[in-house]
């Protein structure tokens, strides 16, 4: 099973530059695309029954971890990162196979569904629980995201980090 959080990878290598603005420009372009891109994360986000909850959502566990600049030409690379515990799963859904907890499927059945009676929640979710555990969820087997992840957290040909990582490439190829 991969880890539940995610670790998106941006890199660029413009080559050898010798011209100190000229990289700071380069460094500055990467920077903004790399904040675009973590903004569009966080907006296009899943929201589920933790956000009512008063519990981290996927939206709020987006961070970016600094850039940092090659020793070795002029390579800039960075990480988008979601620290949820439960991120991956949330994006990409969850195949068949084990139980899923219930917890979440009681708060999500009580949140969306506006269930009150206890037992009916710890019934619906007994149930949604199953079809999980059966079938996976429809996230999953339809192997389709906003970010563009496959199941084990790598990036699909059409991923939104991948357009980024074009654009930034882009961008640096126009100066």
């Amino acid at each position: 099973m991969p880890k539940a959080n995610l670790r998106l990878k941006v890199t660029t290598n413009p080559g050898l530059i010798k011209s100190d603005i000229l990289k700071r420009e380069l460094y500055d372009i990467f920077i903004d695309l790399l904040l675009d891109l973590a903004s569009e994360l966080e907006s296009g986000s899943y929201v589920g029954a933790s956000k009512r909850k008063g519990k981290a959502s996927l939206a709020e566990g987006w961070d970016i971890i600094a850039p940092r600049k090659s020793t070795i030409g002029f390579e800039i690379g960075a990480s988008i990162v979601n620290r949820n515990p439960t991120a991956l799963y949330r994006v990409v859904g969850r195949g068949e196979g084990k139980f899923p907890p219930l917890e979440p499927l009681r708060e999500w059945v009580e949140v969306k569904l506006g269930e009150t009676d206890p037992k009916r929640i710890r019934a619906i979710a007994f149930l949604i629980g199953r079809k999980i555990a059966n079938q996976g969820t429809n996230r999953f087997s339809q192997k389709k995201n906003y970010i563009g992840l496959n199941a084990d957290g790598t990036l699909t040909q059409d991923s939104i980090v991948r357009e980024y990582q074009r654009l930034i490439e882009d961008a640096l190829k126009r100066i």
